[in-house]
């Protein structure tokens, strides 16, 4: 894999999720091991990479700096990925959903876990949840959802997701929306007989988030529940779920919070007035987005999946 070089001077960061070790499950697609891990971060010129605070002062320098995030409070974070950071002496960002910290497991988390460990792929999960939702509603035809799918090139940044993930996420963000969504997915995975108490704690919980403070890592905010398409709520909405989950991470950590990033990548113009709001210094997406698109560019800092890096380490962003 060819570096990404220091005369490439985008500021950016690299986006992680899931991770695959001995005593983590590693049960969603793209999980890394730490030897992955180590590999793409090694596609980045050392002087390059930057902790959060370093990030921060220099991203308003234009010094081009690339930084590591985490997004959704997961386990195999701190046990697979921090011992590789503590080995390379670099600090991250979590961006942490405080719904995350109630009693039950996410269902949006919940529903990677159904997906993994009731059928043989995610293509076959995706498949099995859009014929049956087809089937409740004689609205709209699989043929028509690829269409649509098609014609507004949904999702179309992430090279990583496959034609029947797209499909997915558009009827499950656009067609659907969130409350039916929700309600068709848990009557799906109970017609398959899935007891959600078997579900494994792969949650950071409270004293895992005051570890990393501890240890230098830097915590953002990621909204409150998590929704799929929050950047589609009116901004009463949004406020709600960002100011819920600063507040609730602030009492946790005991110092402000400054840094989020989008659930799903998904924001507007109502998103980007309540960062300044929240006295929010930077904000990230979920994808790289050129320049002349962004109009409050501090807070629309590109992300790219890791899944993604070798796309990127050929070219210049």
């Amino acid at each position: 894999m060819k570096s990404l070089s220091a005369s490439e001077r985008t500021a950016f960061g690299l986006m992680f999720h899931h991770f695959s070790g001995p005593t983590d499950p590693g049960y969603a697609k793209g999980s890394l091991s730490s030897e992955q891990f180590l590999s793409v971060l090694k596609g980045i010129d050392t002087d390059r990479l930057a902790s959060p605070n370093v990030f921060r002062e220099s991203y308003f320098d234009n010094q081009g700096d690339v930084c590591v995030t985490f997004d959704d409070n997961l386990k195999s974070q701190l046990s697979v990925a921090i011992p590789v950071l503590e080995k390379l002496g670099l600090k991250a960002f979590f961006f942490l959903y405080s719904g995350a910290f109630e009693d039950t497991l996410p269902l949006f988390e919940l529903v990677r876990y159904f997906a993994s460990s009731q059928f043989d792929s995610v293509e076959r999960f995706n498949s099995a949840f859009i014929n049956s939702a087809i089937k409740q509603s004689s609205d709209i035809s699989y043929k028509e959802l690829a269409g649509q799918v098609s014609e507004v090139d949904y999702l179309g940044e992430f090279s990583f997701y496959s034609q029947s993930d797209r499909i997915y996420r558009y009827l499950r963000d656009v067609i659907l929306g969130q409350e039916l969504f929700e309600a068709r997915i848990v009557s799906f995975m109970k017609d398959y007989g899935f007891d959600q108490s078997f579900a494994p704690n792969i949650l950071l919980d409270r004293d895992d988030i005051r570890y990393l403070v501890k240890s230098g890592h830097e915590i953002g905010f990621h909204s409150h529940s998590h929704p799929t398409s929050l950047g589609r709520l009116d901004i009463d909405s949004q406020r709600l779920e960002y100011s819920k989950s600063k507040k609730i991470l602030e009492d946790i950590v005991n110092r402000p919070i400054w840094s989020c990033s989008y659930p799903n990548g998904s924001y507007d113009e109502s998103s980007l007035a309540l960062m300044g709001e929240l006295d929010v210094d930077i904000a990230f997406r979920s994808s790289p987005l050129p320049s002349d698109l962004k109009s409050k560019p501090q807070y629309e800092i590109d992300r790219i999946d890791h899944v993604d890096m070798p796309i990127y380490s050929r070219s210049k962003i």
